[in-house]
């Protein structure tokens, strides 16, 4: 589809209708060389194809690593395999939130697993799931760093980590506090070996310090950053790359990066407005995934009728959605997390227990609605 000057272009909902109402929905543009008719171009979204199926939805975690693949769907651990084939391998607390899912490779062969405020760990080489006690429960987020699994606890500013490569031994000493800022953190990630740690406010980065019995410590390059996060389950890592939506002092609902220390706004006033326009941020989720050359940083709210897209490769946002034709409506995209193995890319569906494949040379959904949409 080529893109005509001043006619077809990214969403851009402004205020004044008169002035740009704008709305792309299903596509996503792209930059062609040589000596193209136009450039850019505008390409129908990938297409997702139902993959296999974990009763008890939704899928609220997925994670590859080394040829096999784990989820999360509604109470239940799975094992997916290539051939298709699920098998249940725990039972884990189910909540409405995203569980997560970490691995210390192949010197622990453990995975990290947190979901309903509960820590589990998953043997790899017995493949067996045994609930453990970290002393920092409830847990809302688990991450990995340097042989350490970490836990986040709830309603507090306290990070646990584990004895090294040992997700099975936890000591109560094992904590470290955020300190240089008094807001309460709600979210952390781990991206190019710091700990980033969001708050309703602010953010703090830690490191592994390594210094005598102190093994954690304040990134000192860092600071402390006065941007904190509006909704925990939006920080995630793409592109070697924290993202978030924001909120901070001033307000909330921009979308942020950061380059280096430094956060930068990748949304703007149009989709901000729409962000803002949402009853609450508290439960918006967000993923990430790479195709054909272009990462997706993908945004879903409850309150929104379709999923915001923003295109790192061309630094544009646009929207992907379900169509019902039959009420003449959109709803948001059917994905809500996202895994990539065996040279393909599989979403976790929001409203049931199906994974899906993404597929561009399938051009429409084949939607599993059991449990609506």
């Amino acid at each position: 589809m080529p893109v005509y000057q001043g006619f077809i272009g990214p969403s851009v909902p402004a205020r004044s209708r008169t002035t740009n109402c704008e709305r792309s929905v299903n596509i996503y543009y792209e930059r062609t060389g040589g000596t193209p008719k136009r450039d850019p171009v505008a390409y129908g979204r990938p297409s997702c194809v139902p993959w296999t199926y974990c009763a008890n939805g939704p899928i609220r975690c997925m994670f590859w690593q080394d040829g096999r693949m784990f989820v999360v769907s509604g109470g239940y651990f799975y094992e997916v395999f290539q051939s298709r084939n699920v098998v249940i391998r725990g039972l884990v607390r189910a909540d409405a939130k995203p569980a997560t899912i970490s691995s210390n490779g192949t010197a622990g062969n453990q995975l990290l697993v947190t979901s309903g405020g509960l820590v589990y760990i998953y043997n790899l080489i017995l493949n067996t799931l045994t609930e453990t006690t970290t002393g920092a429960e409830p847990v809302t987020f688990g991450a990995y760093i340097d042989g350490y699994f970490l836990v986040m606890q709830g309603d507090s500013n306290r990070v646990q980590f584990c004895l090294l490569v040992d997700g099975t031994s936890w000591n109560n000493l094992d904590v470290f506090q955020t300190s240089l800022s008094s807001d309460l953190k709600s979210a952390m990630l781990v991206s190019n070996r710091r700990i980033f740690l969001w708050g309703t406010k602010n953010t703090e980065v830690w490191y592994n310090a390594a210094d005598g019995n102190t093994v954690f410590l304040p990134d000192p390059s860092a600071g402390v950053i006065s941007h904190g996060i509006g909704a925990p389950y939006t920080a995630i890592e793409l592109d070697n790359t924290p993202y978030w939506l924001g909120q901070d002092a001033a307000g909330s609902g921009l979308v942020w990066k950061f380059n280096g220390y430094t956060p930068e706004p990748i949304s703007n006033p149009q989709v901000d407005g729409v962000i803002q326009s949402w009853p609450s941020l508290t439960n918006c989720l967000a993923f990430g995934f790479q195709m054909v050359g272009h990462a997706w940083y993908a945004l879903y709210s409850p309150y929104a009728d379709t999923t915001w897209m923003y295109d790192v490769t061309m630094g544009t946002w646009t929207e992907w959605a379900l169509e019902d034709h039959v009420w003449m409506r959109f709803f948001p995209w059917i994905g809500r997390c996202q895994a990539a193995g065996w040279n393909q890319q599989f979403i976790g569906g929001r409203n049931n227990g199906t994974i899906y494949r993404m597929d561009l040379n399938v051009y429409q959904d084949r939607i599993v609605t059991l449990g609506g949409l």
